[in-house]
């Protein structure tokens, strides 16, 4: 029995104004966040757990900044030590032991990247990061032990200004606080949403689009939102803003557009939650001070810490995601950690009142120059090699076998397209009659196609859109693909002397609705000007009609459509050093009758559509890249892929012959070459 107040703790602070449903509400908070990243699937939203910690920190967090400048006692030196040392010595232990494992674990790409993030997150400014690095070329989740440190990154830049932003509103314009809080929060809202539809990343990493959910939380602390008198209205509102968060869990999934519009009921939900519960009679109340959830919430800042961290390196190394007593046995392991975090860590780190603020805030400091410093010298020394055999880092090498005008060429925006910006391949002293549009499957490709060109002595444009499949008149998850692709057909019109088109996509993801392999993902629908619906039946539909459209109105243009590059179910080289580090057998690649089973719709669509019409060549790299049984990751030690689906460079280069042929017959239809 004496494990279980070590395993469930009483909270490290209990004043009289100490409220131990909230600490309930962080229970309620980390165990779908951890459920859910450990991959328990009935818990799909569990993800939204985030917003609610967001939302009490903004409550606690302005609660004792708010009493202090009333009471007149604030101050900027011992608001920032505090901080120091609430989040400093468990974040920073979870740290040295990620340096730890890591460098004994992670490829040398994967060991870089973690220099990287490591001083970002050193810097609390992991979130940037982690918004910067998103793009097609993104390493899987479990390549980023430290992914989960975004959201203090978040809340630390949201407590760099807004202390100071109290302060001045209370003591120059205290009379217009309400109203100045609550524009800050609408328009943060409101930019939330709009982000979310034009730049979900940013949406969901950067601070002004999260600032909202941190100031909901003080607006209950204000007493902007005044606490109901009645029981019964208390009652009401505590089941609500329960009924919502738990909505948001089980109802949710990693397609909800987020967060936005829909983040709203867990952070409205917990407003609700902490505004009502003050009463002490209500059910949501005594639910939420029940021992078993304040024990959990005592400890969840060391859960938070801890458990990505865990399931990351654990799914990386067995090259698949735990599942069964696997994840019982994880789960278990994380909570013990945190509970040993929480009393050896936590708990000494805040109790010990008798150091001087100033020593807490050299540790502070030189915390985050050691971690900056090794995170620097780990990038520097580009993961390390030396630490794996030599074939095992030849192997992992093939990661970076990308398109290395990427940066340059990809995601050129409407103005610069409009402006003819846009990259030229092939060969050079040539205008380019050309273009190549795709997606990240089309850059990728650009490579192949530059080599092409100077094969059939032709110069053309590169014009890619990573994550928008080359399709006019059609609306796609990320909104700005339709604005991209009218773009395209602008510069089509303004340049008739381009007069073949290449066309590179990822159409298995438009006609199946889904993304397959190490970054699958659901709920991709395509819609247009006459869907009526979102389905899988609806986005071959809009296919066949994009189609049609695009040639119908360049109807003097040479089309050539690239399909048949085989989707794989891993991160090709990652799978395969790590299977050559481990002594496992090698992974043959995705089998041809799962290949087929993708594939042949499209090939079905795009041959019927060239039977019909002249000037349309498809060509099916599928003999290519699969034998009769397999579509190998590699050949003859070429590794044909960077990840689970974009080729080499390598690869698109051992193709160029093929492309080229098209390049070589050139001209208007019915023009003789």
């Amino acid at each position: 029995m004496k494990l279980i107040p070590f395993l469930l703790p009483k909270p490290l602070v209990q004043h009289s104004d100490y409220r131990p449903e909230i600490d309930g509400l962080r229970a309620a908070a980390i165990i779908p966040v951890v459920l859910y990243h450990a991959g328990v699937g009935i818990f799909p939203g569990g993800f939204i757990g985030v917003d609610v910690f967001f939302v009490i920190s903004g409550y606690l967090i302005t609660s004792i900044i708010h009493t202090r400048l009333v009471n007149k006692n604030f101050s900027i030196r011992d608001f920032y030590v505090a901080r120091i040392r609430r989040i400093f010595p468990a974040l920073f232990s979870v740290i040295v032991t990620a340096i730890l494992f890591c460098s004994i674990l992670l490829l040398p790409q994967d060991f870089k990247d973690f220099g990287q993030s490591l001083s970002a997150t050193s810097l609390f400014f992991a979130n940037i990061f982690f918004w910067f690095k998103t793009g097609y070329f993104d390493h899987a989740a479990e390549t980023k032990p430290l992914l989960h440190t975004w959201s203090l990154g978040i809340e630390e830049q949201f407590y760099i200004f807004w202390p100071l932003f109290l302060w001045f509103v209370e003591t120059r314009i205290r009379s217009f606080m309400p109203i100045i809080i609550l524009t800050a929060f609408i328009f943060s809202f409101v930019a939330s949403e709009i982000a979310v539809q034009w730049a979900p990343s940013s949406a969901f990493y950067l601070t002004p689009f999260r600032a909202w959910e941190l100031m909901a939380g003080a607006v209950v602390a204000l007493g902007i939102l005044k606490r109901p008198r009645s029981y019964k209205v208390c009652e009401f509102l505590g089941l609500t803003g329960l009924a919502a968060i738990v909505a948001g869990i089980f109802f949710y999934d990693s397609t909800t557009p987020f967060p936005g519009i829909a983040a709203a009921p867990p952070a409205f939900g917990s407003m609700l939650i902490i505004l009502s519960t003050e009463d002490r009679r209500t059910l949501t109340r005594r639910l939420l001070s029940s021992n078993f959830m304040v024990g959990v919430g005592a400890i969840s800042y060391s859960l938070y810490l801890w458990h990505w961290p865990i399931l990351s390196l654990f799914n990386y190394w067995q090259l698949h995601r735990a599942n069964g007593w696997e994840t019982v046995m994880l789960v278990s392991a994380i909570w013990i950690v945190s509970a040993f975090s929480f009393h050896i860590i936590e708990q000494p780190a805040r109790r010990a009142r008798a150091v001087n603020p100033q020593a807490v805030l050299s540790f502070g400091v030189i915390a985050v120059l050691i971690g900056v410093a090794f995170g620097g010298v780990t990038h520097v020394a580009r993961g390390f090699p030396g630490r794996l055999p030599s074939d095992v880092v030849a192997i992992s090498n093939a990661m970076e076998d990308i398109n290395r005008l990427r940066l340059s060429c990809d995601r050129k925006s409407p103005t610069a397209i409009a402006a003819d910006d846009l990259c030229r391949i092939g060969i050079s002293g040539r205008t380019p009659d050309w273009i190549l549009i795709g997606d990240s499957i089309g850059d990728a490709f650009v490579p192949g196609f530059d080599e092409a060109g100077h094969l059939a002595g032709r110069r053309g444009w590169a014009l890619t859109w990573s994550g928008c499949l080359p399709l006019w008149r059609v609306e796609q998850i990320e909104r700005s693909c339709s604005v991209f692709m009218n773009a395209v057909v602008d510069f089509l019109n303004r340049h008739p002397e381009v007069h073949d088109v290449v066309l590179v996509g990822r159409w298995t993801s438009g006609w199946a609705a889904e993304r397959f392999g190490a970054f699958a993902q659901n709920g991709l629908f395509l819609t247009d000007s006459i869907s009526h619906d979102s389905s899988v039946a609806e986005n071959r539909a809009v296919m066949e009609r994009a189609f049609e459209a695009l040639f119908t109105t360049f109807p003097d243009r040479r089309f050539l459509v690239v399909i048949g590059i085989p989707e794989q179910k891993v991160i090709a080289p990652r799978d395969a050093a790590i299977r050559r580090l481990r002594g496992l057998p090698e992974n043959l690649g995705v089998s041809r009758t799962e290949f087929e089973s993708r594939q042949s719709g499209v090939r079905n669509l795009l041959v019927r559509l060239a039977h019909s019409r002249s000037g349309l060549e498809v060509i099916d790299f599928a003999s290519q890249l699969c034998t009769n049984e397999t579509c190998p990751l590699e050949k003859d030690g070429l590794f044909r892929y960077v990840d689970d689906n974009h080729p080499s460079t390598s690869a698109v280069r051992n193709l160029a012959p093929e492309l080229a042929k098209f390049l070589q017959h050139h001209g208007p239809i019915n023009q003789t070459p």
